[in-house]
């Protein structure tokens, strides 16, 4: 019996380590993704709600209103990407990237000292604690 219960212990356990791994090599593969097309932002985004499966859903229930944009921002930010990897990524210029947080800032009611990292921190602090 107890060689039975180590046995399921080990199957749980390397499980689990299959699982760790698979979201490392997605999140990898997403950290070199060009999102460039609708279809690209299409399995990007689809890849990002298997990681981290309440992310966009708590974003929209907070701002309801955000764009497309403002989401791919904060889903990138959530991923640890620079100003300069999401230019790279998304096709776009530098300044854009400056833009488009200077709006989520805004939208999220941040101030000049904040981070997007702040702002996330704080989105799902409160809805936890909801």
């Amino acid at each position: 019996m107890v060689s039975n219960f180590e046995t399921k212990l080990e199957k749980l356990k390397n499980l689990k380590n299959d699982e760790q791994r698979n979201i490392r090599e997605k999140l990898d593969k997403m950290k070199k993704v060009k999102i460039l097309t609708d279809e690209d932002w299409i399995g990007f985004q689809n890849n990002f709600d298997a990681i981290f499966p309440d992310f966009t859903d708590i974003l929209k229930g907070n701002s309801p209103d955000m764009t497309a944009s403002e989401m791919r921002y904060l889903m990138l930010i959530k991923l640890k990407f620079s100003h300069k990897e999401m230019a790279r990524a998304l096709g776009v210029s530098d300044n854009a990237i400056r833009v488009t947080w200077s709006r989520v800032r805004k939208r999220l009611n941040g101030t000049l000292e904040d981070t997007p990292e702040d702002l996330i921190k704080r989105l799902f602090t409160r809805e936890n604690a909801v």
